[in-house]
């Protein structure tokens, strides 16, 4: 376990409001209160692994504070997560306790608003005993590449490290506000929260990250940390341009950044900020300084001082430094790791500058032909942000593989714009069928999601199109 206490970590002035939302606020004070109001992790082993499942982000960050305190790691999951991906999760680590919010009311009201306790109900596991000894603090699940997740293991000396890199490079200043764009199980969440926390800030929620485009407009915040899908739904409200050039910085991150994107944030002057990062390395890689966007889709700025990057003759990328992941559990199997770490994003860097290739694992083949689903992609990112988009290899025993297209989208896509647009690849590139996953997620696409989505016959994937001909 990490040695850093959250608790004991000063701020200027205990009255100062780190939480804010629609309904309520509360100072740093408060937080720390409602912190050690929490007994669920007193009789617990340290080092055990304690799993939050059904919480709010506000109650997720105060329970991981008291477990940090009480010398436990967490495991947090998305207030809204099936109980199918909990337990897929759960059989990949030892964890010892399992939280869960029970339908009871949080009492936070009058003199004793602060010391009460989140109602919950506590589970306990016959596998903790060989994680008694585990060293890390938090668990983020992410999807392997076969489809199976990994619990991400990270210290909290890790992680601040990463969150005062990102604070330094973008000139943050006490009092400044984030808004909380992304589920604290999610990396980017979590720094979200980590950062305003360690750089005495005030942190504002507006509810689930498909409704971010309300909350940025009702409450205008200094930081905001955005994917590509949240960006480009917010730029349909004709006031919102308006609101978002009174950001210090939007940080646009989860997926590539399509050029037209980049074409409509010069036109209105944006203070976006492209950056680069992933769960094994607490967030952030690289970065453009906000306002300064690249020259091509390729570039995702300048690596952060905390890293050391190195890239070969292959483009492969290796990466070390102090925030970068412990190891990871998956099977019950604990896999270690050291630097220099190989990305999965293959790229080369020009002094400090990094650019991007695409990922070592994505290109496939069609006929004897190499398919990178940048080929297909590049094509329709006018028509539908990337994160909403997803290629698949599907298995055929005559090609050897076939694209599938999936978009997720809240209408339904009109398919002549598509069709018109794959007129520009060779017909064995094409996709061989266009899938619709209604859905107002916004998400990164996961392939094993899809894949399983697929496999159940799920109401939301519709087939709207099949191409025979060769």
């Amino acid at each position: 376990m990490g040695k850093l206490n959250l608790l004991d970590y000063e701020t200027a002035t205990g009255s100062a409001i780190f939480w804010e939302d629609e309904s309520s606020s509360y100072s740093y004070a408060s937080i720390k209160k409602m912190a050690l109001a929490q007994s669920a992790f007193t009789s617990a082993e340290k080092g055990s692994i304690c799993a939050l499942c059904g919480f709010s982000p506000l109650e997720s960050w105060i329970l991981m504070l008291a477990a940090w305190s009480a010398g436990l790691s967490v495991l947090p999951f998305a207030e809204k997560a099936t109980q199918a991906n909990i337990d897929l999760a759960l059989e990949q680590l030892p964890w010892a306790l399992k939280l869960e919010r029970s339908a009871g009311e949080w009492k936070r009201s009058g003199n004793d608003r602060d010391s009460s306790e989140i109602p919950l109900i506590v589970s306990h596991s016959s596998r903790a005993a060989s994680a008694r000894d585990n060293p890390s603090d938090v668990f983020i699940m992410t999807s392997g590449s076969t489809g199976v997740p990994k619990a991400i293991a990270h210290s909290l000396e890790g992680l601040s490290v990463s969150a005062r890199a990102t604070l330094r490079f973008y000139n943050w200043q006490a009092g400044d506000s984030w808004l909380l764009s992304l589920d604290p199980s999610h990396i980017g969440g979590l720094q979200i929260l980590l950062r305003v926390w360690l750089g005495r800030g005030l942190c504002y929620y507006g509810g689930e990250p498909k409704a971010v485009d309300d909350a940025a407009l009702r409450r205008p915040c200094d930081y905001l940390s955005l994917v590509p899908t949240q960006l480009f739904r917010l730029l349909e409200r004709p006031e919102a341009a308006k609101v978002l050039r009174r950001a210090k910085a939007i940080l646009l991150g989860g997926a590539a950044t399509q050029s037209s994107l980049l074409e409509e944030f010069r036109s209105l002057v944006l203070p976006v900020s492209i950056t680069y990062g992933s769960s094994e390395t607490a967030s952030q890689i690289s970065a453009f300084k906000a306002g300064e966007l690249p020259d091509r889709q390729e570039n995702v700025g300048e690596v952060l001082d905390i890293w050391q990057l190195v890239s070969n003759g292959e483009h492969d990328l290796r990466i070390d430094g102090p925030a970068l992941m412990q190891g990871y559990w998956q099977k019950q199997i604990w896999h270690p790791v050291s630097g220099p770490y190989l990305l999965s994003d293959r790229g080369q860097l020009i002094d400090r500058t990094l650019l991007l290739d695409g990922r070592r694992d994505q290109v496939f083949q069609v006929g004897g032909e190499n398919l990178a689903p940048g080929e297909i992609l590049s094509l329709i990112e006018s028509i539908h942000p990337q994160t909403d988009l997803q290629i698949l290899a599907r298995n055929d025993e005559v090609l050897g593989h076939k694209p599938w297209l999936i978009i997720r989208s809240r209408r339904k896509p009109a398919l002549e714009p598509l069709l018109k647009a794959f007129t520009a690849l060779p017909p064995i590139k094409r996709p061989r069928e266009i899938w619709w996953f209604a859905s107002d997620d916004v998400s990164k696409l996961s392939k094993a999601y899809i894949e399983q989505l697929l496999a159940s016959g799920d109401d939301h994937m519709q087939r709207l199109w099949t191409y025979e001909k060769i």
